[in-house]
Parts: C-alpha cells; sequence; structure tokens
C-alpha cells in the first residue's frame, strides 16, 4: 500500500518536485505501467501514482510517489489514498482542476496518446497524430504513430528526469519515418516525381510496361487519344485534355477516388497541370461528367462515373 500521507520520511521522488505554485492548476495522474518503487526500508510499494507538474512551455516534472506539498490535497483523510480515477483527466478536483484535451501541452496528450496505444484506443491515436504531431489521419498514419510511441522517446521521463518539448519533436520525426519506410515503393518521390510499379494500369488493358515498350505517351492515353472507341470520344468531347484524362483515370478499377484519378494525371503531366490539386480536380470533373446524358459506355455505369464520393 501507499504510505501514509502524514510520514514524509517515506516519500521518494525520482525527480525535483515541482514548486507549490505550479502543481495544482497543470497537474495530472496518469495511470501506466511502471517499475516498482520502493521505500526507504526497501519493501516494494504498490499501487503509485506518477504525479507531474507541467511549465508554461509543456515542460514536465515527475515523480512516482506523492511529492510532500500536494498529499493534503490529493489524499482522502477518510481512506488514507486517493481512488484510481477511471480516465488521465478526472482527479482528485478538490486540488486540480481538469484542463480541457485542446488546451493540454503537447507533452501531456503525447502520455496520454501512449495509454491510448496500450489500450487499443484508435480514436484518440488519429487525434494526436492528426492534431499534435501535424501529420495525417488514416491506417497507415495511426500504425506509424503507434510504434513510435512505444519507442524510447519518454524514456527521461520514466527515469524520473521530466519530459521536455523536444522529446515530441523526436516522436514526431520517427513516425514520419515509420510511414515512409512502410509506403509501398511506387509511393514515393523522387525530386517531386512519383515512381510507378511496371504493372501500374492506365486502363483500357494497358500497363506501365507496355506503354514504355511500345513507346506510348501514358498522358495522351488517359486524355482519351491513346484508344480508338469513338462512342467514348463523343462522351468526352466537352471536357479539357486534362478533365478527359482524369475521367478515363476513373474509369480504371484500381482508382477508389476521384482525387487519387486527377492525382495520377497531375503525376504523369506535372507540366500540363501548374496550379492545379488532385481533390478540386477530381471533383470538377465530377460535377461535369454528372451533368452528361450518356449513362453507359465503356463498362462505365452512372454509380461509377458520379459517384458522391
Amino acid at each position: 500500500m501507499t504510505p501514509p500521507a502524514d510520514d514524509p520520511s517515506t516519500v521518494r521522488p525520482l525527480a525535483e518536485e515541482p514548486p507549490p505554485e505550479a502543481a495544482c492548476e497543470h497537474l495530472v495522474v496518469l495511470d501506466l505501467d511502471l517499475e516498482p518503487a520502493y521505500d526507504p526500508h526497501g519493501e516494494p510499494m504498490e499501487d503509485v501514482w506518477v504525479l507531474f507538474g507541467v511549465g508554461p512551455e509543456g515542460t514536465l516534472a515527475a515523480s512516482k510517489s506523492t511529492p510532500i506539498h500536494l498529499r493534503p490535497g490529493l489524499l482522502r483523510p477518510e481512506r488514507g489514498r486517493m481512488p484510481r480515477p477511471p480516465t488521465v483527466w478526472t482527479p482528485d478536483k478538490s486540488a486540480l482542476n481538469p484542463v480541457p484535451e485542446a488546451e493540454q501541452p503537447c507533452t501531456v496528450r503525447a502520455l496520454a496518446a501512449l495509454q491510448s496505444v496500450m489500450a487499443g484506443d484508435e480514436t484518440t491515436i488519429d487525434a494526436f497524430a492528426l492534431d499534435v504531431l501535424r501529420l495525417g489521419r488514416s491506417a497507415q498514419w495511426r500504425e506509424a504513430a503507434s510504434t513510435a510511441l512505444l519507442g524510447d522517446w519518454a524514456a527521461p521521463f520514466f527515469a524520473g528526469c521530466g519530459l521536455a518539448t523536444s522529446a515530441v519533436d523526436q516522436l514526431r520525426a520517427e513516425t514520419r519515418d515509420l510511414h515512409r519506410q512502410r509506403a509501398a515503393l511506387w509511393r514515393h518521390r523522387i525530386n517531386g516525381d512519383r515512381l510507378r510499379s511496371l504493372d501500374f494500369a492506365f486502363g483500357n488493358d494497358l500497363t506501365l510496361y507496355d506503354v514504355i515498350a511500345n513507346g506510348l505517351d501514358p498522358y495522351e492515353i488517359h486524355a482519351g487519344t491513346g484508344h480508338g472507341d469513338p462512342r467514348v470520344t463523343k462522351v468526352l468531347e466537352g471536357l479539357t485534355p486534362i478533365e478527359r484524362a482524369v475521367a478515363t483515370a476513373w474509369a480504371n478499377s484500381h482508382v477508389t477516388s476521384w482525387a487519387e484519378a486527377a492525382a495520377s494525371v497531375i503525376a504523369l503531366a506535372p507540366a500540363r497541370c501548374t496550379g492545379l490539386t488532385p481533390t478540386a480536380l477530381g471533383e470538377r470533373v465530377r460535377r461535369k461528367l454528372k451533368r452528361l446524358e450518356r449513362v453507359s459506355l465503356m463498362g462505365w455505369s452512372v454509380d461509377r462515373m458520379c459517384p458522391s464520393d
């Protein structure tokens, strides 16, 4: 059990305790599995709380046992110790003021995200990757962030030396590196150009290997001039060459969104697509095609050509 609150000789902090005036507003009780702490008699201390103060810039000060100046406010006299809170941000309200998540320092949210990894809370991990690390929100970014969170970025904190905001910078860099390492080779860029696998499909049963072997212009294939179907040509007459390329790319079953179709065209002909973004270009083509009267050509259907995305 945790030593009695009135016996200061049993308090064994692992780091310098935060000053009393900085301890009340930004103090968190974090429930993590840590190595056992020991009292002065060498006996293991069970049910130990990790308490830390947060400086204005987000630096944390840590201790494995309750700091002396906080014991009277944190420990309930009738029970001798504070009961385990259900979440990080529900400490004893007589001594602490919970801080909304959006106002929590990045170091606090990083430690909470570490708990979320161990608890399998994907929603919190996604929010952390997007809001704190300023990266993306996807299954790939979640996997990279989860792996990085389980690394040694918080080692100084668990050693009792506190945690500076630079640890979150380290976490961000590690997450970005892991995401890049796990991305498919053909999704990497070299000097701004995207790599493509030789079996990348352009549509019309053509792959990148076919295009290279036959000397065809992949942009012209996407733009609709690389095929001889007059029905398709007639349907696409009302579109510009770039828009026709996006429409043809969308007909490729390997493309899952209009933005992805537009991105493939922009990657093939960046000089012709200056100032265009995949999302805006894809949406523009989708709206134009939705106004076409033709509903089924070249195996396309209304649902395939004009989904809501």
